[in-house]
């Protein structure tokens, strides 16, 4: 069975920076979460700050068909326990269900502030009412990961992973999740289009990688594998990592990713020797 979950950012805002099509109309959002039905995808993930991305999957009815993941918006100096409460009853309100399926803090930095055990606490609370599965953050660094699994016992992380980005792996984050039987949610498989993008469409700022580019397609040509495929097997076939959150604003991009994610999966070590350690290309806050 294959790993794909449904991101949903571009249900409630124009997001991405490949993202030629902008945000999906709800009646192809109906579509959409049919077909990924259909095709075995069990997993939505979503999120407060998403525009109205929790507000469409209630419209369409998302929660009787799946399960759900939502996060509560970056915190910052506003961290309370009443402020999680507060977003977590506005969020399910939107979904229309009384439960979602995992909670994460958009901000894991959130849990390492003076109001860390506050925020936990209320998260532990809500999760002890039946109103939230695993709880846990969405995580960007290593080091900020490592923290939290440190101080807190987490139930769900969502990492970005993918074949240039493997800083999780080399931290030893994924080791120690799944030592500690914390389940991963992969994001950023194909680093916001970077890893299925025309090398001539580069802007500047990601023109000065087209060499990584051009490594991870011979790659692929020498594997018999699509880009799309080889990005998602990158991912998918870490044993640590248990759903891939990717994201689709049209039926095609679904049917291929469905496509791609029951292709074999090529020998282990295939990727080795694609990452890169620049920070102005495996994060894309930094593109220019």
């Amino acid at each position: 069975m294959h790993k794909i979950a449904l991101g949903t950012v571009q249900f409630g805002l124009n997001y991405g920076a490949f993202n030629t099509a902008g945000q999906v109309p709800t009646d192809e959002v109906a579509r959409l979460l049919a077909r990924a039905a259909e095709g075995g995808v069990g997993l939505l993930d979503t999120a407060h700050a998403y525009g109205r991305s929790e507000e469409v999957l209630g419209e369409v009815g998302a929660a009787a068909r799946f399960r759900l993941v939502t996060k509560v918006p970056a915190l910052n100096e506003q961290a309370s326990a009443e402020a999680v409460h507060r977003f977590v009853a506005e969020s399910l309100q939107r979904l229309r269900t009384d439960r979602v399926d995992g909670l994460l803090l958009h901000r894991a930095a959130d849990l390492l502030g003076p109001q860390g055990p506050a925020v936990w606490s209320a998260m532990q609370a809500l999760r002890d009412e039946g109103r939230v599965g695993r709880i846990g953050v969405s995580g960007y660094g290593a080091d900020e990961v490592l923290q939290v699994l440190d101080r807190y016992p987490v139930g769900l992380v969502q990492l970005p992973i993918n074949v240039f980005d493997r800083r999780h792996q080399q931290a030893g984050v994924l080791a120690r999740c799944q030592a500690q039987g914390v389940e991963v949610h992969a994001r950023s498989a194909f680093l916001q289009g970077f890893a299925l993008a025309d090398t001539a469409a580069l802007t500047p700022h990601l023109a000065a990688y087209a060499e990584v580019l051009a490594a991870f397609d011979a790659r692929c040509r020498a594997l018999g594998l699509s880009r799309l495929a080889g990005a998602l097997h990158a991912v998918a076939d870490l044993p640590e990592v248990a759903q891939v959150v990717v994201g689709v604003d049209r039926l095609s991009q679904l049917d291929e990713i469905l496509a791609a994610a029951t292709t074999p999966a090529p020998a282990a070590g295939a990727w080795d020797g694609l990452g890169c350690d620049a920070l102005e290309l495996i994060e894309p806050g930094r593109w220019r």
